[in-house]
C-alpha cells in the first residue's frame, strides 16, 4: 500500500496535539515526518504508565558516530524492536554538542502487536501500522545519528540526570527500560575519564569517591531515581577502535550505587 496511503489512515485514527521540533526533525526524510509525528501522538491515546513499557535510547554522539558504530547500535537495538503491548513507549535522545536540556529527541508509541490482533479487526491495516511503526523509528534513529559537530564534553551522567527529572522527556514513569550507547567516558567538569584513567587503565568507582568533589557530585547531584522494576541496558562503541574495558565496572558500580540490582543491568560491547 502506498506511503501516502498509509499515513492517511493513521492521520486519521489519531489525534494530534502537538509536533515535533525542527530541531529535531532536520535530518529525517520527508516522507517518514507524518508517521513519526502519527505515532508521536498516538501515545496520548494508549500510553498507560501503569501498564506499558517506557523504553528510553540514549545515543552519545559527542564525538560523530561513525558507520560502524550506527550498524552496532541499529543492529543491537532498532533492528531488532520488539514490543509487548499497544502503547509501549520508544524514545531515542542524541546526546551532541548542544546543552543537555536541549538535546534532539523524538517520542513515538507502538501498535498492537501481531499476536493481539483478532479475527474482529482489519487485519491489513494494524499490520500495516506495525510496518509503518518499525519503519518510523528507523527513519527517526537514521536521522537523528547524522549530527557531525564534535563537542567539547561528554556530559553523559549530567544528561541522565535531566532526563530522569525533566518532563520534557517523558521517562519519569512507566515500566522504564534505559538504554545507553556511549563509549562510556564521561567528560565534564564534574567527572572526567580523560583526567580519571591512565593509558586506558579507569579507577574503580570506590578510588573514584576518594576525590572529594567528584564524591560531592555523585553523592548530592548525579542522582537517578531507580525503582526495582527498571533495567539498564549498556551498549558500549569503540573510538578509535578500541574499547576501554576498565571502564565497564565502573559504571556498573555506579549503577548499583543508585539501587539498581545487578540483574537488571546489562553491558555489552562493540568488538
Amino acid at each position: 500500500m502506498p506511503v501516502m496511503k498509509i499515513t492517511n489512515i493513521l492521520l486519521l485514527g489519531f489525534l494530534f496535539f502537538a509536533s515535533i521540533s525542527k530541531a529535531d526533525i532536520a535530518d529525517i526524510k520527508p516522507d517518514a515526518l507524518n508517521d513519526i509525528k502519527a505515532f508521536n501522538l498516538y501515545c496520548e491515546r494508549t500510553y498507560n504508565p501503569k501498564k506499558n513499557t517506557n523504553t528510553l535510547l540514549l545515543i552519545d554522539a559527542t564525538d560523530p558516530l561513525n558507520a560502524d558504530q550506527v550498524s552496532y547500535i541499529k543492529d543491537n537495538f532498532i533492528s531488532n524492536l520488539k514490543w509487548d503491548n499497544e502503547g509501549d513507549k520508544f524514545t531515542i535522545v542524541i546526546l551532541d554538542n548542544k546543552s543537555v536540556m536541549n538535546s534532539s529527541f523524538i517520542t513515538i508509541c507502538s501498535p498492537l502487536t501481531e499476536s493481539q490482533i483478532t479475527l474482529s479487526m482489519a487485519k491489513n491495516r494494524e499490520l500495516d501500522k506495525i510496518a509503518y511503526f518499525k519503519k518510523a523509528v528507523s527513519e527517526a534513529f537514521n536521522g537523528l545519528v547524522q549530527t557531525k559537530v564534535k563537542a567539547s564534553q561528554s556530559p553523559i551522567i549530567e544528561s541522565l540526570v535531566e532526563i530522569f527529572r525533566s518532563k520534557r522527556y517523558g521517562f519519569e514513569n512507566g515500566n522504564r527500560h534505559l538504554i545507553i550507547a556511549s563509549d562510556l567516558y564521561q567528560n565534564s567538569s564534574y567527572i572526567s575519564f580523560y583526567k580519571l584513567c591512565n593509558s586506558g587503565q579507569c579507577p574503580s568507582f570506590k578510588d573514584t569517591l576518594k576525590n572529594k568533589s567528584i564524591s560531592e557530585f555523585i553523592g548530592n547531584e548525579a542522582k537517578l531515581n531507580f525503582n526495582s522494576k527498571d533495567s539498564v541496558e549498556i551498549f558500549q562503541l569503540k573510538t578509535q577502535d578500541k574499547i576501554s574495558f576498565t571502564v565497564k565496572p565502573w559504571w556498573m558500580d555506579f549503577l548499583l550505587s543508585l539501587g539498581l540490582s545487578k540483574e537488571r543491568i546489562k553491558i555489552s560491547s562493540q568488538l
